[in-house]
């Protein structure tokens, strides 16, 4: 029986060497030497409004974050609102609060790319709520006249729509509900807090490219 020289079963062991690989996908890793991460970042203002005290109140604050990929955020924000409370004291004047709470911003953005484009996010921070009583004009965080002060707790998730602008400026929307807990004051409870919540945002920074990290 004639056997097959040496060199035709190299090329058969070459050849099914080749198709193996080739059939078989390369796997792909979130963080690899051949997916850089593009990193950049943004900040902007946030104008809020939601319920306290049973009152529809506008509230401001800033914010700013890392970017990653043009796809996940994490940064800090801050928030704060005053407001002259309707419920009545009989030992007290007219009472004003100012409630004001800040710490760490996550989110993601679907397919931000395009024009109009879907984003979900999440507020998890501490805060505080001041209680003064105002005779005249005097500031609410004057100590003479606080009358009462608490920590406590907020966490916002949202839903949002984003509109890019420009490479450097975005506009969002969005709706969401923040919980409130650790109220322990005679005067509030975290009911006049919890409250849904819409806000308009306008962010600046770098939308449409970033460094890559490799």
């Amino acid at each position: 029986m004639k056997t097959l020289p040496i060199r035709y079963y190299l090329l058969i062991l070459l050849f099914a060497h080749s198709w193996v690989s080739y059939a078989q996908p390369a796997r792909e890793f979130l963080f690899s030497d051949d997916r850089p991460v593009s990193i950049s970042g943004f900040g902007g203002v946030l104008l809020e409004l939601s319920s306290l005290e049973g009152e529809l109140v506008p509230s401001g604050g800033f914010s700013l974050a890392a970017l990653f990929d043009q796809t996940f955020f994490a940064g800090f924000y801050g928030m704060g609102t005053f407001k002259r409370l309707d419920k009545s004291f009989p030992e007290l004047q007219q009472v004003d609060m100012a409630f004001g709470h800040g710490g760490l911003w996550l989110g993601y953005l679907n397919q931000s790319h395009r024009l109009i484009h879907p984003s979900v996010s999440l507020k998890v921070g501490g805060g505080g709520v001041y209680l003064a009583e105002r005779e005249r004009n005097e500031f609410i965080f004057e100590e003479e006249n606080r009358i009462d002060e608490d920590a406590l707790f907020v966490l916002t998730p949202q839903a949002e729509v984003e509109l890019n602008v420009a490479p450097w400026m975005k506009i969002k929307a969005g709706v969401g509900y923040r919980f409130v807990s650790d109220v322990d004051t005679p005067y509030l409870n975290q009911r006049d807090f919890t409250s849904m919540v819409g806000n308009l945002s306008l962010y600046f920074g770098w939308f449409n490219s970033g460094y890559s990290y490799q």
